[in-house]
């Protein structure tokens, strides 16, 4: 189920860059695949299950690199081969940075977001239950 009805927030480190699966990425492929990777990650923490299927994936990936936007008063077409699309992908899940789960795709952050979330909004609602039983 999507939580598209509310803004979540999830943590982001402020040194995710000197990551070393981050780092690939930018060596690999250069900021483009780490702003996918952060989109995608968006798109994951969106569902109940913190996972998307293969083809929103894909999808994801495309969006972010075949798009046309104006910029300043002139055009900026970006489009890169469905090769590279299928590179960065594989990326995400060589370096671990994503995985393979029941025929979808997660990452062990995104679960643990996830369920810190969870476990906060459990802890809310049973102090909200116990101040309303002390009035």
């Amino acid at each position: 189920m999507s939580k598209n009805n509310k803004t979540i927030y999830f943590p982001h480190d402020v040194d995710s860059s000197s990551d070393d699966k981050i780092q690939i990425l930018l060596i690999d492929y250069g900021f483009l695949a780490v702003g996918i990777f952060w989109y995608v990650t968006e798109k994951m923490h969106k569902q109940e299950d913190g996972e998307i299927t293969e083809q929103e994936l894909d999808n994801h990936i495309k969006y972010c690199l075949y798009y046309e936007r104006p910029f300043n008063d002139c055009s900026t077409t970006v489009k890169m081969s469905s090769t590279k699309a299928s590179e960065i992908k594989d990326a995400f899940l060589e370096t671990g940075l994503f995985y393979k789960i029941n025929d979808k795709f997660t990452s062990k952050r995104v679960k643990y977001n996830l369920a810190e979330m969870a476990e906060k909004r459990k802890q809310r609602v049973e102090a909200g239950i116990k101040s309303g039983e002390a009035r």
